[in-house]
């Protein structure tokens, strides 16, 4: 398979998980992370699977890398114009004495050597090239990108307010689309044992994966069914159900389970205990959302933790995410 060095430009919000989101679908080679940048060797193969991320701002194809005092002469001996295409546009990020348009005069002498005729078009250009700059102790690096990819955080369109059917307690969509990442399933089933108005489910719906629903409450299955008709989501299977008693065959279960400052620490313990007993014969990887103070560890049966992540919610709750798989 043909291989790709790409820059990812990781969201500050959460890196861990942002990191993370990119190893588990991508499963790239070769990588490292400098600052909140991770630069990774993915096939291309996989470039569908980048529009899926949802902590990552920013994907670049690597041009060129060098030290910053050889900036210039790796430019003149760089073919620029295998990444040209139309007009361009010079950015850059970090620290360095030339600005933007002294960058993009670089730009243009050496396309102008390769016999392209350059245009340079300052907003929504369709080359973007990206100038990075790493200060390191004894030196500055700079890593060329050319843009491939930004995203547009259509997610945020999603939050729980402006669906059709709201549920105060539904998952922000950022963290549910990490979530469905974090599975690593690139195709397939994902199912969501608690699915209430389909917060998870929407997000893996519009990934275009297959998605299947339970709640053991019937309007919640309703809500759910009107929140995806709204998105225009199809493919898709909703059933009354106890989450403790699902029986089948997936290929990743994902969901955020249900709590309640209402409910008895006994009776929450003793539905995930069922519900993780219960899960480990359906699939071979889950992901799962439930509040800090619980004490997962005597309650997760057989699965082994890959991964823990830790997301304030407000003062008094935060939610822990854990990547499970069978040992």
């Amino acid at each position: 398979m043909k291989q790709q060095i790409l820059i990812f430009e990781l969201s500050k919000e959460d890196l861990k998980i942002a990191k993370n989101e990119i190893i588990r679908l991508l499963k790239p080679k070769d990588k490292s992370i400098i600052e909140n940048f991770l630069i990774a060797e993915v096939d291309t193969n996989k470039k569908e699977l980048i529009k899926r991320l949802a902590y990552t701002n920013n994907v670049y194809e690597l041009v060129l890398q060098c030290r910053e005092k050889y900036l210039e002469k790796s430019i003149e001996k760089c073919k620029l114009k295998e990444y040209y295409e139309t007009n361009f546009c010079a950015k850059k990020i970090g620290e360095n004495e030339l600005d933007e348009k002294q960058l993009g005069s670089l730009i243009w002498k050496r396309l102008e050597k390769e016999g392209i005729k350059p245009k340079v078009k300052l907003e929504k250009a369709k080359t973007i090239f990206t100038f990075i700059f790493f200060k390191f102790k004894t030196h500055t690096r700079v890593k060329l990108g050319k843009l491939m990819w930004h995203n547009e955080k259509d997610f945020l369109k999603r939050k729980a307010h402006k669906r059709p059917v709201l549920f105060p307690a539904s998952l922000n969509p950022k963290i549910a689309r990490a979530m469905v990442n974090l599975t690593g399933i690139e195709k397939g089933l994902v199912v969501d044992p608690f699915c209430g108005t389909g917060g998870l489910l929407i997000e893996a719906g519009l990934m275009g994966l297959k998605i299947k629903g339970y709640d053991i409450n019937k309007w919640m299955i309703n809500a759910c069914e009107k929140n995806f008709k709204h998105y225009k989501i199809k493919d898709y299977n909703l059933i009354v159900k106890d989450a403790c008693k699902v029986k089948g065959k997936f290929d990743a279960i994902v969901a955020d389970l249900p709590y309640s400052k209402n409910t008895r620490d006994v009776e929450i313990e003793k539905l995930y205990k069922e519900f993780f007993k219960n899960s480990y014969g359906l699939t071979k990887t889950m992901v799962i959302g439930l509040p800090h103070y619980v004490n997962y560890k005597k309650l997760i049966s057989k699965w082994k933790v890959k991964n823990r992540f830790k997301q304030y919610l407000h003062k008094s709750l935060s939610k822990v995410i854990l990547v499970l798989e069978k040992e």
